[in-house]
């Protein structure tokens, strides 16, 4: 996985994908991420296929709620609330998967508006007036002529 400009690694761990996200085909053992803006799960390498294709890559804006459900005779899980999906991950200690996740997302700054820029135009109204001797243009508040010198 490579990081994006800002961002750090805050855990990893081997995780198996068991379902809730498309297509089924991506479900199987990988890596699970996450970092100060992303969840993200890379399946592994497997014989005749691309390595370390991405299966989930959600920024942390995405994720909804994180729960671990209880299971009578398995270990539990990690289910993950998405806006596109709710994958769950079968991974060690998914508690401290889920408080781990919680905490990056209460890091997460809150979007910031751009600064408004207000533009202000000053208008000049420019009044021209022409000498009587050389017909040349002059500036209403000019006293003499910028060519023939002569008085306005």
């Amino acid at each position: 996985m490579l990081l994006r400009r800002g961002e750090t690694l805050v855990r990893s761990a081997y995780a198996v994908l068991e379902g809730g996200v498309t297509p089924e085909s991506s479900v199987g053992p990988g890596v699970l991420y996450l970092t100060n803006h992303r969840l993200v799960f890379e399946r592994g390498h497997r014989r005749g296929r691309h390595p370390n294709s991405t299966v989930v890559n959600a920024s942390l804006d995405d994720v909804h709620d994180v729960a671990v459900p209880r299971r009578r005779l398995r270990t539990s899980r990690l289910a993950v609330e998405l806006t596109h999906g709710r994958p769950v991950f079968d991974v060690l200690e998914p508690e401290v998967w889920a408080r781990a996740i919680a905490e990056a997302k209460r890091a997460v700054p809150e979007p910031t508006a751009p600064p408004v820029v207000e533009r202000v135009t000053i208008e000049r109204h420019v009044v021209k007036v022409r000498c009587r001797f050389c017909l040349t243009l002059a500036g209403e508040l000019d006293r003499r002529c910028p060519s023939c010198g002569a008085p306005l």
